[in-house]
């Protein structure tokens, strides 16, 4: 796969000047047994002489985080622990009085109505539980307003932060929220052990994963000097501060499902090729962690964030527009073949921080970007396709065009 390791390079930059490219970039594409590919081009800080990028370089992963959490929310579902259907409310305090958000009056007091409906499981991971980010919905962005908000809602650094109405009730519709941070608080609550713990028992030590992990303090593999620093993009050219830049987590209180791993392109791949080898869940629960979860109006909601939010070249720009889509456990699904590239029901997500994935049952690969730049621009919502997602684009047509047929 030549042509990959050139698509590498040709996006990163040649000298100082970043303008238009990424930063650096690694990429491995795996099958059940092995890499078919592993390449890395380009650097992990701004100036010229940082050390190179590659497959073992540290970085924030954000929402690839989910993926992570589903499969061990369905691990508990194998082993009989939890249903997917359960009402989890008398779990949580905050669950069994949350309210609607239905809107505001004129004069800004919120709109408020109870919520008499079960919040499940299967919700909370397939984002129709009713919980929103506050970037992700009108009324919880007002919300959020507030100054008696308690910030830090992603990733998510406490329960607090966490505890805000719903923006529909649940299951009603799609948003995209924190109900997979709220699955990582409940399987806590029935392993009676932190998320991380459980991860590391679970996922990471089978798996031979040594540098995934909440706390990039207490891996003592990443050295700094594979450590990569989160640049945001404005107008083209790469800054190191802003809102994308790697969370700092020590004084965290809860460990983010949704969106508070760190990890490497080879530690993510891994990771993908055990979902395929059957390592991490049996055939059904690998079935249930892709299959569609979206009713014709639910479907609505995520395709409505996607085409209709000017972020579809941050969040799909390997689909076309309007591309028919579902939501599983695992990720976003694609219900049609996507010319050139995966197949019918691949699961695939990203995170804010640049890296992306997708696994492809069909074909039987699955493949990882990993990368450093947040390329979402609140000034520039319609910027069309950002760097990353041209090269995430190519890659991925490159892969597929030099698979053996």
């Amino acid at each position: 796969m030549q042509k990959l390791d050139a698509l590498l390079q040709d996006a990163v930059p040649s000298g100082e000047d970043a303008t238009d490219k990424v930063l650096g970039a690694a990429f491995i594409v795996t099958n059940k047994d092995e890499f078919l590919y592993s390449g890395a081009a380009g650097r992990i800080g701004l100036d010229a002489a940082s050390p190179a990028f590659t497959a073992n370089s540290f970085t924030w992963i954000a929402s690839m985080s989910k993926v992570v959490t589903a499969t061990c929310l369905l691990q508990l579902v194998e082993r009989g622990l939890i249903n997917l259907d359960d009402d989890v409310r008398p779990r949580f305090a905050e669950m069994e009085k949350v309210q609607i958000l239905r809107g505001f009056q004129d004069d800004g007091t919120p709109i408020l109505e109870a919520n008499t409906e079960p919040i499940t499981l299967r919700m909370l991971l397939s984002h129709t539980s009713g919980y929103s980010y506050d970037f992700s919905n009108p009324r919880a962005l007002q919300w959020s307003q507030r100054p008696d908000r308690v910030k830090g809602q992603f990733p998510a650094r406490s329960r607090a932060a966490m505890d805000t109405p719903l923006v529909y009730a649940p299951g009603e519709y799609w948003n995209y929220g924190t109900g997979p941070d709220w699955a990582g608080e409940l399987l806590a609550l029935v392993v009676d052990q932190p998320l991380g713990a459980y991860m590391q028992t679970h996922v990471f030590a089978p798996l031979g994963l040594r540098d995934t992990g909440f706390y990039p303090s207490r891996l003592p593999h990443v050295g700094t000097d594979r450590t990569v620093a989160d640049f945001v993009r404005r107008g083209g050219k790469l800054v190191s501060e802003g809102a994308g830049t790697a969370p700092v987590v020590e004084d965290w209180t809860i460990e983010s499902g949704g969106g508070g791993l760190f990890s490497t392109a080879r530690d993510f791949a891994t990771f993908l090729q055990g979902l395929l080898a059957g390592k991490l869940l049996s055939g059904e629960s690998l079935d249930l962690l892709c299959a569609h979860q979206l009713s014709p109006k639910q479907v609505k909601g995520i395709e409505a964030f996607t085409y209709d939010m000017g972020v579809h070249g941050i969040v799909a720009p390997e689909f076309p527009k309007h591309a028919r889509m579902q939501q599983a456990f695992g990720g976003m699904v694609n219900v049609d073949d996507v010319p050139g590239k995966r197949r019918k029901g691949s699961i695939s997500w990203s995170g804010a921080s640049g890296p992306r994935w997708w696994l492809d049952r069909e074909t039987g690969i699955a493949g990882v970007m990993m990368l450093n730049v947040m390329e979402y621009d609140p000034a520039n919502n319609d910027a069309g396709v950002p760097p990353s997602g041209l090269l995430w684009q190519k890659l991925e047509a490159a892969t597929y065009g030099e698979l053996p047929r």
